[in-house]
């Protein structure tokens, strides 16, 4: 229950501070309000989620339990899915954007104020402090000197973090997705398949299918067959939502940086100077404006 609160208070306050970011931003990154449907297979699933919205929406979230009939009526592509479910948890307000999209744009007009400098494919080689306190970032070619750093290395947080005494505790979970031209039958509405652990969303016009929790430490060994996998599911399960047979797919795997509670590590390190943005697991995205802004204004608050 904390952690769920947590959890969705800083996804809450992630979602106001992305709305402000919306007025200011000169570039598109595909954000819609979409809705997302969670697909339940069973009464059990049905009992846990109906408790997990009740929780949620005692605390601003808007999340309600409806029946296969009234789930198909929000996304009529679900009866062209082979899934059969028994009800199906229904956030209205839930929103799909391109993350890669807004992660560039936000760096080109950065980059294009003059006051933020980037310095891209520099391996950093390690954190150095004096007592308590950062004194450097050890570089490829040198030692770069700040008053401040923050650690947002996802899952590879850790080989920072260690040496000066932090554990941050993050476990790589190894995670995929393929974004294939839209089938006759593509779902608007972002679907997730629970007892499958697979996602479709509409993304920039194509269907993202994405899924899988692997434990396996830093192994891509099984990368093509994961996908090859992901792709079979998602033609089983829903063979109208997507083109599978696309000569050009856009294959990808991923790290998901997992802590032991799902909450992540945002905010001072105990090393002063030095902060924290990391451990997000599969909601980087989803809590990406509150971790940066809270990381912000620590800083900028330490430092004046």
């Amino acid at each position: 229950r904390e952690n769920t609160l947590a959890v969705l208070s800083a996804a809450l306050r992630s979602q106001g501070l992305m709305e402000q970011l919306l007025e200011k931003l000169p570039f598109e990154f595909a954000y819609r309000t979409v809705g997302k449907l969670v697909l339940l297979s069973d009464s059990a699933e049905v009992r846990h989620a109906s408790a997990n919205a009740a929780l949620k929406n005692e605390h601003g979230c808007n999340t309600e339990i409806i029946d296969p009939a009234t789930a198909i009526d929000i996304e009529p592509a679900l009866a062209d899915m082979a899934e059969d479910f028994v009800g199906a948890v229904y956030s209205k307000t839930d929103c799909v954007a391109d993350s890669h999209a807004f992660t560039v744009g936000l760096k080109d007009m950065l980059e294009a104020s003059g006051r933020v400098t980037f310095n891209l494919g520099t391996q950093v080689k390690g954190l150095h402090k004096h007592g308590r306190r950062l004194r450097a970032i050890e570089l490829e070619d040198g030692e770069l000197e700040a008053d401040a750093a923050v650690v947002c290395t996802g899952a590879w947080s850790g080989e920072l973090l260690r040496p000066l005494g932090v554990h941050p505790h993050i476990y790589p979970v190894r995670g995929y997705s393929v974004t294939l031209p839209p089938g006759e039958s593509a779902p608007r509405v972002s679907v997730t398949i629970l007892n499958r652990k697979i996602v479709f969303s509409r993304i920039n016009g194509d269907v993202r299918l994405a899924g899988f929790a692997d434990f396996k430490g830093f192994s891509t060994s099984d990368d093509h067959k994961r996908i090859a996998a992901l792709i079979e599911a998602g033609r089983s399960y829903a063979p109208a939502a997507a083109d599978y047979s696309a000569s050009d797919p856009h294959e990808w795997g991923g790290f998901r940086p997992m802590t032991p509670d799902g909450r992540p590590h945002v905010g001072p390190s105990g090393i002063d100077g030095l902060y924290l943005n990391t451990g997000h697991g599969m909601l980087g995205w989803t809590l990406a404006c509150a971790s940066g802004h809270d990381v912000a204004h620590q800083i900028a608050d330490a430092v004046h």
